[in-house]
């Protein structure tokens, strides 16, 4: 098993990745725990260097690669999340890839206008096993300036882009600004992340 953080950039910083995965690590005690980053100072984890010069989130499109340099298993967990509990029961399928169901978006129409690029998915976390899921990188690498221009982040790009996924089921991940009650995990995404007094930027 490979519990993974992405961190590039100036927003995250090393303690984001040191409790998050001392947060997890009771749950994965066996597993290999990796940040893959272009600053590893002050991680107390494994450190994989950028392979790609890429933006902010799309960093995370990387980890499909056949380059990256891990077998098996594969969670990926963003950094503006707060582990609340085992999170083992709603992650337990890695074929194809899963994805969270944004149920604060499936209902809203605008979500689903196909000319708008939106998505009902989210990438807070995402499970596969690796290199099983490299055509999704191949895609985006046939024109990668135009895919990051013409969607917001990734999870715009795997949802419109037609890809064989499936999702995690509900009760893995509340929105801080829609919550659900009892959710494994908690997502700050698009507010401000202050446990550490940083301010975080959106990320997809």
């Amino acid at each position: 098993m490979n519990i993974i953080f992405v961190k590039e950039g100036p927003a995250y910083k090393a303690v984001h990745v040191n409790n998050l995965f001392k947060a997890l690590r009771p749950y994965y005690p066996d597993a290999r725990f990796i940040c893959y980053t272009d600053d590893p100072k002050g991680v107390d984890i494994e450190c994989i260097p950028l392979l790609y010069p890429l933006r902010k989130w799309w960093n995370k499109l990387v980890l499909f690669s056949k380059e990256f340099p891990a077998e098996g298993k594969c969670i990926l967990f963003d950094l503006d999340i707060k582990v609340v509990r085992d999170p083992r029961e709603y992650i337990t399928n890695f074929h194809p890839l899963h994805t969270v169901s944004a149920y604060w978006k499936r209902d809203l129409p605008k979500y689903r206008i196909p000319h708008a690029f939106n998505t009902i998915i989210n990438s807070s976390v995402l499970s596969w096993t690796n290199h099983k899921q490299t055509h999704i990188w191949e895609h985006f690498n046939t024109n990668r300036d135009y895919f990051m221009r013409k969607y917001r982040g990734i999870d715009g790009f795997i949802y419109n882009e037609k890809f064989n996924i499936r999702h995690h089921e509900d009760g893995i991940l509340s929105r801080v600004e829609s919550p659900l009650e009892g959710a494994a995990i908690e997502s700050w995404n698009n507010v401000d992340f202050n446990e550490f007094g940083i301010t975080v930027q959106k990320s997809a």
